[in-house]
């Protein structure tokens, strides 16, 4: 899986700069050459695929398991918008889940809504995937879903999730989706799905009607046989982004509108440091992080965790 131009470029101008360094009594003369030819090559390994040009993966690693394999864009924009870039939600998200700290929310099937690259839903199927039974990654835009599904068999292809992972177009504001009226969501996560005041809404009416849905089933099935164990209840993890006050309020406002209960997850200064390792990798971190205690609100890294 070829990397992406400007992580190429940096390490071919790390391996220059050791070799006019002087450290070494002989230079290699073919691989400074490659290094030269290299550099004056940027932007030529755009793979065209649909109208859509993809520049190499990101291979992020999940502690002590196999790295999940995403094919990402250079640019926002087209018929993927922002669907095939990494943003510090997802990133934020992916590494809460690598290092276990929320293992005891996910069971059952797990749902991703707008899972652009599928950062956050293939690290659960990495990590969790002793603990779940079920993977459904979704979303909105047509070339991004078929993305979404190129990501899952390149990830597949170093070594298969435990459990099955279906993906599949959703739409907040018309939601069908076969898989979900066979087998509900326990769990949905989704990450910086509140940046657009209009989507508030639909967000919160499709969190409601999914997690009631399979509330509803689960007690159906506790009061059917007395001898089966409680269904642990459903429940949606979300991370987003601190870009705008007014819109986190406004989604905070439609949840107290809701019958949904609204929690903020809380983590130490340490485990944030330890979260940094893979937020750093989004396209977005700095002017992420330049924001962060500009308000009373603003959390670290500059992600709320709900």
């Amino acid at each position: 899986f070829p990397p992406p131009s400007n992580t190429r470029q940096k390490l071919l101008k790390l391996i220059l700069k050791e070799l006019q360094s002087g450290t070494w009594a002989a230079t290699d003369d073919d691989l400074f050459e490659a290094c030269v030819s290299g550099l004056g090559a940027a932007g030529s390994g755009l793979e065209e695929v649909g109208g859509v040009s993809y520049d190499g993966y990101q291979c992020l690693e999940v502690t002590n398991e196999a790295c999940v394999v995403l094919r990402v864009t250079t640019h926002m924009g087209g018929e993927v918008e922002t669907g095939c870039l990494l943003w510090t939600p997802g990133c934020t998200l992916f590494g809460l889940i690598a290092l276990g700290l929320l293992d005891d929310h996910f069971h059952g099937h797990v749902l991703e809504l707008g899972s652009g690259t599928g950062l956050a839903g293939l690290c659960v199927g990495r990590h969790c995937g002793r603990n779940i039974e079920r993977l459904t990654l979704t979303d909105g835009m047509p070339l991004v879903v078929s993305n979404l599904q190129h990501n899952v068999d390149a990830t597949s292809s170093l070594e298969a999730l435990a459990i099955p992972c279906e993906v599949s177009l959703l739409n907040w504001t018309e939601p069908s989706c076969p898989v979900l009226e066979e087998h509900p969501a326990d769990v949905i996560i989704g990450t910086d799905v509140v940046y657009d005041l209009t989507a508030i809404d639909p967000l919160v009416s499709l969190l409601e009607t999914l997690l009631n849905k399979r509330g509803s089933t689960s007690a159906a099935a506790s009061s059917s046989s007395s001898s089966s164990p409680r269904s642990r209840d459903p429940c949606a993890i979300l991370a987003i982004a601190h870009r705008s006050a007014a819109t986190i309020e406004a989604f905070k406002k439609a949840l107290g509108a809701s019958t949904l209960i609204l929690e903020e997850l809380r983590f130490s200064e340490e485990t944030w440091e330890q979260v940094r390792t893979w937020t750093c990798l989004a396209q977005d971190y700095n002017s992420l992080i330049a924001g962060v205690g500009v308000d009373d609100d603003s959390p670290p890294l500059g992600v709320h965790i709900y």
